[in-house]
C-alpha cells in the first residue's frame, strides 16, 4: 500500500516540473522576442565598438605602405 503512495507522489512530481520546464520556454522566448528598450541600445553600440575595432586592426595589417602607394601614383601615364 505504501509503494502505491509513492508512486503517485512521484508521478505528480513529474507533471509539475514538466509542466514548470514549458512555463519556462515560453517565458523566455517572450523575453527574447520582447527585449528591454535600455539594453537594446547599449548591446547596439556595444557590438558597433567591436565591428569598428576589428576593421581598423583588419586595415592596419592589409594596408599598403604609403610611400610605395605615392611612388605608384606617380609612375602612372598621363592620359590627356
Amino acid at each position: 500500500f505504501n509503494a502505491a503512495l509513492l508512486s503517485v507522489r512521484q508521478a505528480s512530481i513529474l507533471l509539475s516540473a514538466s509542466f514548470r520546464f514549458h512555463l519556462t520556454m515560453n517565458t523566455l522566448a517572450v523575453q527574447l522576442t520582447l527585449p528591454l528598450a535600455g539594453c537594446v541600445e547599449d548591446l547596439h553600440l556595444q557590438i558597433t565598438s567591436l565591428t569598428t575595432t576589428v576593421n581598423l586592426v583588419a586595415l592596419t595589417r592589409n594596408a599598403p605602405c604609403l610611400a610605395h602607394t605615392k611612388k605608384a601614383a606617380l609612375r602612372l601615364p598621363m592620359s590627356v
